[in-house]
């Protein structure tokens, strides 16, 4: 499609620069046909009379016929380059008019033999279509103009008055061997035209896939700088592009809020101004390369300036070898929420370890404590029964007083509860029950 595209073209220019060549050729045949009129005027006013015998009145006949017939040979010319130039009828008019006036100048002369090599300068001009069609009209004219008037009038073409009926094939024959070589040149540049033609075709096929190229990798680019904006624009981390020597080239909006601080502001300062450490330096120090290797592409854990106060961040370095240089590229990610949230996990973790603890340290203390507990309850139990017991006793003591049988034995209880001090034990350790128990 392409090739048969070039070849479209190529014919289209063709015809066109053509067109441009035929019409731009018609004018100068009309410029040249009014200087031609001109001059044959004048020369058959200087000339026509010292050639030709004959009147000598002011105006002699041959500036008449300069006047009327070198008018009526220019007129169809200059009518036809005025208003129809680059027609194919104005190239024949003006090949055949070339010649007629090739004619009437050698005419006016008196056939002097200068004036003969009109007809190869006209040939040589009309070559200037580059067509050798327009050759073959002027060379019958020539032909046709020798034959004629070598035989019925030879004085107005060879200068003599008889003798120069055959001497036609002499002038012909030269006019043919120009004719040889105004068709050669022709023909090739024909052939020039053509290749300049299809150069430019080419040419302009070229130039159009290269725009489509252009365009095409134009639009690509920006799409890729739409996607890369998009990126630095919503990324979640900082991002900042560094050259070589460490300087800031491009600061991201996640970054100006890490750092509180605008692009406009960061572009062209170092990195190592936004850190409160200079443990990244021989990052950008070519004669660190084993210590920037062992920094780069790893995420550290370190310290960045914001508001004048050192905050913790994460920071990842990575380089990128360009046609223009050397490049690299910082990750920043702000670490205070995340300190914040390690601190309150550690915190309740203590806590948890705390209560795990206190719960232990209970359960520990509440079995013993429940079984004193319960210990001290059966034994309250105990003693209210003692106590209910003892005081049963006590009446039993008070009725057995007054029988005689039983006054050792009341005797021996009454002494036995004095010497254990039988009242202060039970008031202690099992306190009298509330009215009503």
């Amino acid at each position: 499609m392409v090739i048969g595209g070039v070849a479209t073209r190529s014919t289209f220019l063709f015809r066109e620069h053509s067109k441009s060549l035929y019409a731009s050729t018609d004018r100068l045949f009309g410029y040249l046909m009014v200087c031609q009129y001109v001059g044959a005027i004048i020369w058959a006013y200087i000339a026509s009379p010292l050639t030709w015998s004959g009147s000598q009145s002011a105006l002699h006949p041959h500036v008449i016929t300069a006047l009327v017939l070198g008018g009526l040979i220019a007129t169809p010319v200059l009518i036809l380059t005025r208003w129809r130039a680059g027609e194919t009828v104005t190239r024949y008019t003006v090949s055949v008019c070339q010649m007629l006036m090739s004619a009437l100048l050698i005419h006016v002369s008196g056939g002097r033999i200068e004036t003969h090599f009109h007809v190869f300068g006209s040939l040589a001009f009309l070559a200037f279509y580059r067509d050798w069609k327009l050759l073959i009209p002027p060379t019958l004219v020539v032909l046709v103009d020798h034959i004629a008037r070598g035989f019925y009038f030879p004085a107005s073409v060879y200068g003599v008055a008889s003798g120069a009926e055959w001497r036609f094939i002499e002038h012909a024959a030269w006019v043919v061997f120009e004719d040889t070589i105004l068709v050669a040149a022709c023909l090739r540049g024909v052939r020039e035209l053509k290749l300049i033609a299809e150069r430019q075709a080419q040419l302009e096929f070229t130039n159009a896939e290269v725009e489509a190229t252009v365009e095409r990798r134009t639009s690509e680019l920006q799409q890729t700088e739409k996607r890369k904006s998009a990126i630095l624009n919503h990324a979640l981390d900082g991002i900042i592009t560094m050259d070589k020597e460490g300087s800031i080239v491009e600061f991201n909006p996640a970054a100006e809020s890490t750092f509180h601080t605008t692009r406009g502001e960061v572009i062209g300062k170092h990195l190592e101004e936004l850190l409160a450490t200079k443990e990244f330096a021989p990052i950008f120090n070519p004669s660190d390369i084993e210590q920037a290797h062992a920094l780069l592409n790893k995420r550290l854990q370190t310290s960045g300036i914001r508001d004048g106060k050192a905050f913790s961040i994460e920071l990842a370095i990575t380089s990128i070898q360009l046609e223009d240089g050397l490049m690299f590229t910082a990750f920043i990610r702000d670490l205070t929420d995340q300190k914040q949230l390690e601190a309150d996990l550690a915190h309740a973790q203590k806590m948890e370890s705390v209560g795990r603890l206190a719960a232990g340290v209970a359960h520990e203390i509440n079995t013993p404590n429940q079984y004193i507990g319960d210990n001290i309850a059966f034994l309250h139990e105990s003693f209210n029964a003692m106590n209910d017991s003892i005081a049963a006793l006590r009446k039993v003591n008070e009725a057995a007083r007054n029988d005689p049988k039983f006054l050792e034995l009341v005797a021996r209880v009454d002494t036995e509860a004095q010497r254990s001090d039988l009242d202060f034990m039970l008031k202690e350790v099992a306190p009298r029950r509330s009215p009503g128990a």
